[in-house]
């Protein structure tokens, strides 16, 4: 019972609170047939047995007046007192006086009681006023009123308590609930179209979910589409033709024959205006230059009503009108009024053409009616790839993988193997962020496939193997691809091996030599000039440009990203996610930590989002830049525990590693040590020291308590791996901050000056602030004036990279003391204070920004702020006030 409850627990929480609340009070929770008001009223009962009583509504009894006060004073009274109180009621001839009566006789019940009424709606008219005049008086009766309702009617006394509502199922929740009721055994796939079907309603979907047959739920078999309606489709259908004129219904029953409830507004007829008014009533909906039924399960419910008593005739007068008006749903009216053989391949055809409009509804709906007319045949088989592909770029992973596992692939010819052995490969990497271990040449073996396609293969591997940080799966991988240089994959492959080899050397970060394979592709423009199919090109353009930002060629990786992102077409959305991702973390990697804020924004802004291990950790990153701790750890657990599934070692790493820089700016050193030590011996293996980015941050974790020795140690070794590997610009920063952290006290002040001039203006921001923070708290340690400085400086590079939520919150102690200072200084941030200080002590406003690290204008606009807080008009002014 409480898994049917999933997507509802705010609802449950609000009626709980009502159940527990010191005060009597009433709550009216609405919702549609099928959202799961009975149930929720089950569960509440559930939780307080023997206080709690549910009364059911009889809508039988809804012509009898006081019905349902009588079914209430029978659940809540012993048989004897309930009919005493019937009696003394109805010797009241007005319902105000009744109401009156009903709570004088529950007061003197003394009984604490959980009133639970069912469809309330359905009720009697003068009992549901009553009840309604009862529920806003309730304090001293010891009842607590829970009822449940389609609707309330606003000229009613019940529509003035206190509501919520049921609202359908998002398709999470959705999808969440299919899930568990089909007991984890049903394909990804197959529940992602009842849940298409069912419009969020959970009444429909654990209907639909219990008609499934086993093999329907594995996906094996296809499935009768649109849907069999069940009690709340028929319900909401009937309402909806309710209100509807006749010309409007025989419209809106000609679009629910439609492939996905859709079509142009001319296979409705030449009624313009029946059309038209059914768009302004919300029943149909406007896509572009179609019209669809809104609800899908009205048009669920209509389809099946209408269907039992359209002939052959009629389907094929609609299939010659969609021969000039839906050229795609053609075949899918065509298949109701013939078996013919030749139709299952067309059908398929039709599909492909369906998703290629973005119609996926109509697609999946044509492509389960081909499977139901027949065994595969290799057109069949031919086409079911095509359609594969197609979802696949329309990122309906789940589904394309379910027809994936239909198709025989001993029928398909050597290159449409080849197709559907690399599209199973990027479906599996998409959905698990991993990468089958099969052996790719075994593999190729069973499809049957030629060496070229071998090659491609295990090139196509390597290359996400490369792309999960396993730069020596990857290669071994590319270096067991047969050499076929002259093979008609030999363009498509190259070009990948050229961006995995690019991504394995930015990985371990030295040159690996690898025999020649096939031509190699190095260039973008010649590329993107090239014959190479546009998903080759741009996932090689991709790997290009996670090889540059890996290599810390940050503006490189972005002129990639957004070249593949403005040749990504609109209609495949997989593209548009990768991309958008990658340039989040681009960012992320290089410090622009105020940027990278709106790339993930505009990623999560998304339509689709992937969901690996990686994915969740970018979510991770952005929810503790904007503050948002709580939602932060819960994802990092999420992260986790998907790592864990998709065995992603560098993923657990990175995670470990974003928690121990929370814990260390959050003053948590000993958390910080336990986690980042987890890291160091799990990043080992990654020789290049700019990968995984801990080891700065266990140095400062280690200082802070007290273990300058052990410290010391990783320090050293540290060093030795940013010698042995120097390509790295990041990790050479880093190790500025580490030495500095484990520092003689003698040489800190020495260290100071060269450490911050290390620093570029194309270096991160961020990690300068974190250089300059470590200096600062050395400096504060031993007492030093620097520290001041040094920690302004440190906040003033933390505010220019947008890093607020990763700007450590220890503050640094040895500041200059408030005693004896001028009073107006208390109203000044500390950037405006320091900036002050330097004016006070000569200093010109370019020599202020040298001294600070910051630019001349930054410093402008800091004085113009102090002007505007202390009421000055020049520097000389300011000066003097001081003074």
């Amino acid at each position: 019972m409480a898994t049917r409850m999933v997507g509802r627990q705010a609802v449950v929480a609000r009626a709980l609170g009502v159940m527990d609340a010191p005060a009597e009070s009433a709550l009216l929770v609405l919702g549609e047939a099928g959202a799961g008001k009975s149930l929720l009223l089950e569960r509440l009962a559930a939780a307080l047995p023997g206080q709690a009583v549910l009364v059911r509504v009889n809508p039988a009894e809804a012509q009898w007046s006081f019905a349902g006060v009588s079914a209430v004073l029978a659940s809540v009274f012993q048989p004897d007192a309930a009919e005493r109180a019937q009696r003394e009621i109805a010797a009241h001839a007005d319902l105000w006086s009744v109401a009156q009566e009903l709570l004088a006789a529950l007061r003197r019940a003394h009984r604490a009681v959980v009133l639970l009424v069912d469809d309330i709606d359905a009720m009697d008219g003068r009992s549901r006023v009553v009840l309604g005049l009862v529920a806003g008086r309730l304090p001293g009766t010891g009842v607590r009123l829970i009822c449940t309702a389609g609707d309330a009617d606003r000229a009613e006394p019940l529509s003035g308590i206190a509501s919520t509502r049921l609202d359908p199922l998002d398709d999470d929740d959705a999808y969440a609930l299919a899930q568990a009721l089909a007991g984890g055994a049903a394909h990804e796939g197959t529940v992602r179209i009842l849940v298409q079907g069912c419009g969020g309603n959970a009444g429909a979907l654990v209907e639909a979910v219990r008609s499934l047959t086993d093999e329907q739920a594995r996906g094996l078999d296809p499935l009768a589409l649109p849907l069999c309606p069940g009690r709340s489709a028929v319900e909401r259908g009937m309402r909806a033709l309710e209100p509807l004129g006749e010309r409007q219904r025989r419209a809106l029953q000609r679009l629910a024959l439609a492939p996905g409830g859709e079509s142009p507004p001319a296979m409705l007829g030449d009624d313009a205006d029946a059309v038209e008014s059914l768009v302004l009533g919300s029943v149909v909906v406007r896509r572009g230059q179609r019209v669809a039924v809104r609800d899908p399960l009205v048009r669920s419910y209509l389809f099946h009503r209408v269907h039992m008593n359209t002939t052959p005739e009629e389907n094929y007068a609609a299939a010659a009108d969609a021969a000039t008006l839906d050229v795609c749903a053609s075949g899918w009216y065509e298949s109701f009024a013939t078996a013919r053989d030749v139709l299952p391949a067309r059908l398929l055809m039709d599909a492909v053409g369906m998703a290629e409009q973005g119609r996926l509804l109509a697609a999946v709906e044509i492509a389960e009616r081909a499977t139901l007319l027949g065994a595969d045949t290799p057109a069949r088989a031919f086409h079911r790839v095509r359609l594969v592909k197609r979802l696949l770029f329309r990122a309906e992973l789940a589904i394309a993988e379910r027809y994936m596992a239909q198709t025989r692939v001993e029928l398909l010819e050597p290159d449409d193997r080849r197709r559907h052995f690399a599209l199973r490969l990027m479906l599996v990497f998409l959905r698990t962020g991993g990468v089958a271990d099969e052996d790719i040449p075994a593999w190729s073996h069973a499809y049957a496939l030629l060496p070229g396609a071998t090659a491609y293969l295990s090139t196509l591997a390597a290359s996400f193997r490369a792309e999960r940080w396993e730069p020596e799966e990857a290669l071994r991988l590319l270096e067991s691809a047969p050499v076929h240089g002259d093979d008609r994959e030999a363009e498509a492959t190259g070009a990948l091996r050229s961006a995995t080899l690019d991504t394995v050397v930015a990985l371990l970060g030295e040159e690996v030599s690898v025999p020649p394979l096939v031509p190699e592709t190095e260039h973008v423009d010649a590329l993107a000039a090239s014959g190479v199919p546009r998903a080759d090109r741009s996932l090689a353009l991709l790997l290009q440009g996670h090889a540059q930002s890996i290599a810390e060629n940050h503006s490189a990786a972005r002129s990639l990203y957004s070249f593949v992102l403005a040749q990504s077409s609109a209609d495949e959305p997989v593209w548009e996610e990768s991309v958008r991702y990658f340039l989040a973390v681009n960012e992320v990697r290089a410090g622009n930590y105020g940027r990278a804020a709106g790339d993930v924004e505009a990623w999560q802004g998304l339509a689709y989002r992937n969901s690996t291990a990686s994915r969740v950790l970018l979510r991770a990153w952005h929810a503790q830049a904007a503050g948002d701790g709580d939602l932060a750890a819960s994802l990092l657990a999420e992260s986790h525990a998907r790592a864990a599934r998709e065995r992603t070692v560098v993923a657990e790493a990175r995670a470990l590693t974003i928690e121990g820089r929370i814990a260390l700016t959050r003053g948590r050193a000993q958390e910080a040590v336990d986690l980042l030590r987890r890291v160091d011996a799990a990043a080992f293996p990654l020789a290049n020291p700019g990968l995984v980015r801990h080891t700065a941050d266990f140095v400062e974790a280690l200082v802070l308590c007290g273990r300058v020795r052990e410290a010391q140690d990783v320090v050293d070794r540290f060093a030795q791996r940013v010698e042995a590997h120097p390509r790295s610009r990041w990790a050479a920063l880093a190790l500025v901050r580490a030495r500095a952290l484990v520092a003689a006290d003698a040489e800190l002040s020495s260290l100071y000056g060269p450490a911050i001039a290390s620093f570029t203006s194309a270096d991160s921001r961020y990690e300068l602030g974190r250089t300059m923070f470590a200096f600062a708290r050395r400096f504060a340690d031993l007492g030093l004036a620097e520290a001041h400085g040094a920690h302004a400086a440190a906040m003033t590079a933390f505010d220019e990279a947008g890093a607020a939520g990763w700007t450590p919150v220890t503050d640094v102690a040895g500041e200059p003391s408030a005693e004896g200072e001028h009073p107006a200084l208390r109203m000044l941030t500390e950037e405006e204070r320091v900036v002050v200080q330097k004016v006070r002590e000569g200093y010109r406003n370019r020599e202020i920004a040298a001294s600070l690290f910051v630019s001349q204008r930054t410093v402008e606009l800091r004085l113009t702020s102090v002007y505007r807080k202390l009421g000055v008009r020049s520097r000389s002014h300011l000066v003097a006030i001081l003074h």
